[in-house]
């Protein structure tokens, strides 16, 4: 097993000197997919966020995504890589995903979600309450699984390392 990446300031949000507090927003369009493996796509295109906070996230291109996750049942009706949700879906993937692979994540699974109610209430407000409750009812055993996707690790060599 692999042990976790230190973390260096690009991996982190910015915070700017003078940020824009509680006004979320979307600084990029939605990235394009390109299909990858079997439920996974890789992005196009960075996909940045300003938060609640005032934070600027950013997702680097070719980022992996399994796009919105849901129950087996709901996945009969919602469409996991649908274009007005999938910069949600990255944002919070890349969020969880980070704290499996770095060493002092700094960031914690409830800002992460907030960020997926936040994204979501700007690109799919129809839809944005049910989402974020259901990831805060069953997203934590994801978020406490640690991955060690072979995959993963060489797209954060290639995006920040190598390490």
């Amino acid at each position: 097993m692999r042990k976790k990446i230190p973390l260096t300031p690009e991996m982190l949000p910015v915070i700017p000197q003078n940020p824009i507090i509680g006004i979320p927003q979307w600084l990029t369009p939605s990235p394009g997919l390109v299909p990858f493996r079997k439920k996974l796509a890789l992005t196009m295109s960075p996909v940045k966020f300003r938060d609640r906070y005032g934070w600027i996230w950013t997702v680097p291109e070719r980022y992996p995504t399994d796009g919105m996750s849901y129950p087996w049942l709901w996945q009969l009706f919602k469409d996991r890589f649908a274009r007005e949700t999938i910069d949600c879906a990255v944002l919070h993937d890349f969020t969880y995903s980070m704290h499996d692979y770095f060493d002092g994540w700094p960031i914690r699974r409830s800002h992460a979600d907030r960020n997926l109610l936040d994204g979501l209430l700007l690109k799919a407000p129809h839809e944005a309450r049910i989402d974020y409750i259901g990831v805060r009812l069953f997203g934590n055993p994801i978020y406490e699984h640690i991955s060690h996707d072979t995959y993963m690790i060489e797209w954060i060599d290639f995006s920040f390392g190598p390490f």
